[in-house]
């Protein structure tokens, strides 16, 4: 059996606090992937020193990493099986200088953004961790920013549900109801969780996130008390509201979940002044497209996008309703 060989990157999380908001820098590179700048480790490099140096060489920016915070991603390639890929990310915030392409043969253009911002430019869940951890680790050491928002409390209740926000106690129910079941994965970009183990460690990125997004939320059934699945929306402009995502596992469909889910989203996007609210599905998710004409939504328009788990093409519907 031939030995896997570990094909070893460094990078860093970089940002910058701007008027009391964390901005993260995303590099596009060459190929048109959004990622951390990183870089392969050269001779006798530490992890440290490769990290400084390709954020200089990528960024243009000359800076110190911050003690306390190491993030490693690992995948396999699928055109080397015997090749592992590991990349160590660190953590380093800038000041007083301004990024810049240095080589524009290898990134074509340096975004910094917000979070959720952020967030919209990333396939990969694994990537969208490093940045949570780091997220967190920022605003644990950051006096000033300890009093920005936490909805941890915040719930919308339905008929017969409650999306309020996720706790360590929901483990057994939300990989038995949901993250467990390949089923509930065909047409989102989530992949199935397979032990209690990996559960426990999205369980713990799902609270985490859920505090500081306020409309993104588990969904629990009132009968039963469990946590069944989860739920989400954001503004993606000023007045238009989306859903992030709408699951509930195999044995809640067909109970008129997602209409109370999706009509209590368009409800609180209204009562929050909002004049139109945008959803969108796979052109072959037939369940989800009647779902949303039942809730009055009108098709807009198509867009062509890849799956990332497995580079397959899809078509993703747009719909929408004017609110106001």
């Amino acid at each position: 059996m031939n030995k896997v060989q570990i094909d070893k990157s460094c990078g860093a999380v970089v940002f910058k606090i701007d008027d009391e908001e964390i901005k993260y820098i995303m590099v596009e590179e060459a190929c048109g992937f959004f990622s951390l700048p990183k870089g392969h480790v050269e001779n006798d490099e530490t992890e440290e020193e490769t990290a400084i140096r390709e954020i200089k060489e990528e960024t243009g920016l000359e800076l110190s990493l911050i003690p306390g915070f190491r993030e490693i991603q690992e995948y396999d390639l699928l055109d080397r099986p015997d090749v592992r890929r590991q990349i160590v990310f660190f953590l380093a915030e800038y000041k007083n200088q301004e990024p810049h392409i240095v080589r524009s043969n290898e990134v074509k253009s340096i975004r910094i953004n917000n979070l959720k911002d952020t967030f919209k430019l990333i396939e990969y869940d694994s990537l969208k961790n490093v940045l949570l951890s780091a997220d967190s680790f920022i605003k644990k050491s950051h006096e000033k920013l300890r009093g920005m928002a936490d909805y941890s409390s915040f719930t919308i209740e339905t008929k017969n549900l409650m999306l309020k926000k996720a706790t360590e106690s929901d483990l057994d129910d939300i990989y038995n109801n949901l993250w467990r079941h390949e089923e509930s994965t065909r047409y989102m970009l989530w992949t199935v969780t397979d032990s209690i183990e990996k559960a426990k460690e999205r369980l713990r990125k799902s609270v985490k996130f859920q505090q500081v997004e306020k409309y993104a939320f588990f969904v629990y059934e009132k009968r039963s008390g469990k946590a069944i699945g989860f739920a989400g929306m954001e503004e993606i402009k000023p007045g238009v509201y989306e859903d992030t995502g709408i699951a509930v596992g195999p044995e809640f469909v067909g109970k008129g979940y997602g209409t109370e889910i999706l009509t209590a989203f368009m409800d609180e996007a209204r009562k929050c002044g909002a004049h139109k609210f945008v959803a969108s599905c796979r052109k072959k998710n037939i369940a989800s497209h009647k779902l949303m004409m039942k809730c009055g939504l009108s098709f807009s328009h198509d867009e062509d996008r890849t799956d990332p788990r497995d580079g397959s093409p899809y078509v993703l519907e747009f719909n929408e309703i004017a609110l106001s």
